[in-house]
C-alpha cells in the first residue's frame, strides 16, 4: 500500500521544517448506509423479542378477543422470502430483460454532438452489475429493515390484544377466563408464555408490513422501469398499456393477499392489517425517494449547457433513464433548438457577412485599391455595390 504523501512546512516559533500528512479520505457513502441498516435491523430484532405493554382488558370486550387459534395461511418462515428475496428477484429480472444501453454512438449519431444519445463512454456495464441494479438493491434492503423497525416499535409500544387472546390465555377454547385483578387476566398454567406474549402484539400487522415494504418497492421498480405512468405509453399505440400495467401491479397484489390473509385467520383485527401496509407502503417510499436507483426526466436528468460544454454525466443518466426511444426524442427535439437558434444568428450576422463579401471582392478586382468602410470607397471600388441598409442611391 502506498504511503500517503507528506506536505512540508515550518512552525512558527522556530522555523523548525514539519511533516504533515493529508487527511485520509471519507468513507464511501456506502459504509454508511450499510450500517445504518444493520442499525434499524438490530432494533427491530431486540424489539422482536421484547416484552410488550400490558394493556388493561376490559371484560366487556373480551368477546372480540375470543376467535379461534389456528395455524397461519401465511407462516412466519416465509416472511425473508416475502420481503427480500421474491422482490430482489424481480428487480434482477427485469433489470436483466431490459435492454442495454449502446456502448458506442452508431452511424447517424456523432459522439462530439451535444444531442447525441450519450457522450462518448469507455464501457458499459452489465444490468446486473450496474449502479442502478446496485442503488435498487440498497434500497429495497432500507424499505425493509426500516418498515420491520418501525412495525416492531409499534407493536411494543401499544399491545393490543390479537382477535384469538382468550384461546392463548384459557386454551383450548378460552372458554373459562380468570382475572388477578380487574383488567389483568390471569392466563392458566398450561398456557405457552411466548404465545400469551405474541397475543399482545396485534398492531400493527408485521406480515402486511413486510410484504409492502419488499413488495410494494419491487412494484415500484418494475412500473418505472417499463414506463408505465410516464406518458409515453398514451402516445405511441405500438406499444401495449394493459400487460405492463400487470407487472407492475402483481407485487402489490401478492402483498395485498397476504394482509388479508391476516383477518381471515385471525390473527390481527382490520386496522392491524391495514396499518401495517401503510407502514410498508411508507417505508418503501421513503427508500425510494432517498436511492432514486433508476434515473427519470426531470429528477437526475441535469442536461445544461457551460463553458466547457455538455454535463456529460448528467446527460447519460438522462438517456439511460429515458431509454432509446427518449433519447432520439431528446435529439430532435434539441435540434429543432440549435435549428431556430442557428436561424436567428444567421439574420444578425447577415450584414456583416454581406460587408465582407463586398470587401473581398473589391481587393480581388482592385489589388492596389484602398478598400475600406469609411465614406464611400467600396461604392467607387465596386460601382453598383451598396451598404447593406443603405437606401440612398442613384436612381438613373
Amino acid at each position: 500500500m502506498r504511503e500517503a504523501p507528506r506536505i512540508a512546512t515550518r512552525s512558527r516559533a522556530g522555523g523548525v521544517p514539519l511533516e504533515l500528512s493529508p487527511p485520509p479520505p471519507p468513507a464511501p457513502a456506502w459504509v454508511a448506509d450499510l450500517l445504518g441498516m444493520i442499525a434499524l435491523s438490530l432494533l427491530g430484532i431486540v424489539l422482536e423479542f421484547a416484552d410488550p405493554f400490558e394493556r388493561y382488558l376490559v371484560a366487556e370486550r373480551l368477546p372480540e378477543y375470543s376467535y379461534p387459534h389456528g395455524p397461519q395461511s401465511v407462516p412466519t418462515w416465509t416472511l425473508p422470502f416475502l420481503g427480500i428475496f421474491i422482490p430482489l428477484g424481480i428487480i434482477l429480472l427485469v433489470a436483466s430483460s431490459s435492454p442495454p444501453r449502446p456502448t458506442s454512438s452508431s452511424a447517424t449519431d456523432d459522439p462530439t454532438d451535444p444531442g447525441s444519445a450519450e457522450p462518448p463512454p469507455a464501457s458499459s456495464p452489465s444490468p446486473l452489475f450496474s449502479s442502478e441494479l446496485r442503488r435498487a438493491s440498497a434500497g429495497l434492503c432500507l424499505s425493509v429493515a426500516l418498515g420491520f423497525a418501525v412495525t416492531n416499535a409499534l407493536k411494543v409500544s401499544v399491545g393490543a390484544f390479537r382477535p384469538d387472546f382468550a384461546a392463548r390465555c384459557w386454551p383450548p377454547d378460552g372458554a373459562s377466563p380468570r382475572w388477578a385483578a380487574p383488567g389483568r387476566p390471569e392466563c392458566a398454567p398450561s398456557a405457552n408464555p411466548r404465545a400469551v406474549a405474541e397475543g399482545r402484539k396485534s398492531f400493527p400487522s408485521g406480515h402486511a408490513s413486510m410484504a409492502f415494504s419488499g413488495l410494494a418497492y419491487a412494484s415500484a421498480y418494475v412500473a418505472t422501469k417499463l414506463r408505465v405512468f410516464d406518458g409515453s405509453l398514451a402516445t405511441d399505440p405500438s406499444r401495449a398499456s394493459t400487460p405492463r400495467l400487470l407487472c407492475a401491479l402483481a407485487p402489490v397484489a401478492l402483498a395485498a393477499a397476504v394482509a388479508v390473509s391476516r383477518e381471515r385467520d385471525y390473527w390481527h383485527h382490520p386496522e392491524d392489517a391495514r396499518v401495517g401496509s401503510a407502514v410498508g407502503v411508507v417505508s418503501a417510499g421513503i427508500a425510494w425517494a432517498l436511492k432514486r436507483p433508476i434515473a427519470t426526466r426531470g429528477l437526475n436528468h441535469t442536461h445544461t449547457h457551460d463553458a466547457g460544454g455538455e454535463n456529460a454525466e448528467g446527460w447519460a443518466e438522462g438517456a439511460a433513464g429515458r431509454g432509446p426511444e427518449g433519447a432520439s426524442a431528446e435529439r430532435r427535439r434539441r435540434g429543432a433548438d440549435d435549428g431556430r437558434r442557428e436561424e436567428g444568428r444567421g439574420g444578425a450576422l447577415g450584414g456583416a457577412r454581406d460587408d465582407d463579401a463586398a470587401d473581398d471582392a473589391g481587393r480581388r478586382l482592385y489589388p492596389s485599391g484602398d478598400v475600406s468602410d469609411s465614406g464611400g470607397a467600396r461604392e467607387s471600388l465596386l460601382p453598383g455595390t451598396r451598404r447593406r441598409g443603405d437606401s440612398s442611391g442613384d436612381a438613373d
